[in-house]
């Protein structure tokens, strides 16, 4: 009953914002970004400039403004069945994802690396500032402690509770840059790719470290560097880490061991494509390149279809991380917003 509410109240909430837009809601760079009030309906002031990096949780749409103009960004928890603004928070800066929810609590990071762990009702529990520059966060799914990337610095840990880091996870590398993906969790096992596979080479690695000992667990070179961000190039599904790399192949590996199970070589044109590269169920993986849909099967690396691509999607995503369509449109006529849902 909750997950069909909650559909209901994403479609809803959809439906609002696409009439909206066609209510006259224009784009002015010239006018200052409008600020919603607490308990205001802010599906009448909705404009798309406004809303960013949207996350629906447990019926609420958590979402960040740009109010450049005037000089103040806030974090906002808007009602979809109200219609109206829960509570907002003034931050640092706008975000580039969505919020974290982990067991009723959530962590906002800014751009530039302000971090904020909140309540649901939108009390700050901690924040703190990243010292190198940011380039994203994952929620470790045992403890709820926060792993944030720098740019060329490998990664942080805070802890969930203090908000204070607890591991700096840095490695020697020919050009003394750490540039490491986000991190996958596997059972006991945090894994990054992009890390350095020693500190001549100049050869990068995937690699796997104890949850608890932060010890190295195994070490694998890789064909090229991963480009990858949250769902493209870099992806735990099901008993797979399979990745895309810049020569044009993606190559499947056992998660307990590190070692390659399957290779799949790309053709010219999907290589160059940048393809969006994502799970769809726990035992198949999704390739868009160029307006097709090629699926795969991430045990065998089975190609199981190849289609025509010419529709957007909206997913629902349970607990176990099992993705159900929610929406499906030829044409979604909403621009500026993005929306994942939990």
């Amino acid at each position: 009953m909750l997950k069909s509410l909650r559909s209901f109240f994403l479609i809803f909430s959809v439906f609002c914002l696409s009439n909206s837009c066609k209510q006259g809601f224009k784009h002015d760079p010239t006018k200052i970004y409008p600020v919603l009030e607490k308990g205001q309906y802010w599906i009448d002031h909705f404009d798309q400039r406004a809303l960013q990096n949207a996350k629906v949780h447990d019926g609420m749409l958590y979402c960040n403004t740009i109010n450049r103009h005037r000089g103040q960004d806030f974090l906002y928890c808007l009602g979809l069945s109200s219609g109206k603004v829960i509570w907002r928070i003034p931050v640092d800066g706008p975000a580039s994802q969505p919020v974290e929810v982990y067991k009723k609590q959530l962590y906002y990071s800014t751009t530039m690396g302000d971090i904020y762990k909140l309540s649901m009702g939108g009390e700050i529990l901690w924040q703190q500032k990243l010292s190198s520059s940011y380039s994203g966060h994952r929620v470790m799914p045992k403890n709820g402690n926060l792993i944030v990337n720098s740019v060329v610095n490998g990664a942080f840990e805070f802890d969930s509770s203090s908000g204070e880091i607890v591991q700096h996870y840095r490695y020697d590398s020919k050009s003394g840059l750490c540039s490491m993906t986000l991190p996958l969790f596997y059972q006991d096992q945090i894994i990054f790719a992009n890390a350095p596979l020693d500190a001549g080479s100049g050869r990068e690695a995937i690699m796997s470290i104890d949850y608890t000992s932060k010890e190295l667990r195994w070490l694998k070179p890789i064909p090229s560097r991963v480009i990858a961000h949250d769902d493209m190039g870099f992806l735990l599904i099901k008993d797979r880490i399979v990745l895309v790399d810049r020569k044009g192949g993606i190559t499947a590996y056992d998660p307990s061991t590190g070692e390659s199970v399957w290779e799949k070589k790309l053709s010219k044109e999907e290589a160059e494509s940048q393809m969006l590269f994502r799970s769809k169920t726990l035992g198949e993986t999704f390739l868009y390149h160029k307006g097709k849909e090629v699926q795969l099967n991430s045990i065998t690396g089975e190609e199981l279809s190849r289609n025509d691509l010419n529709r957007m999607f909206i997913y629902e995503v349970d607990q176990e991380g099992v993705e159900r369509q929610v929406i499906v449109e030829d044409k979604l006529e909403i621009s500026g917003i993005s929306v994942s849902v939990e």
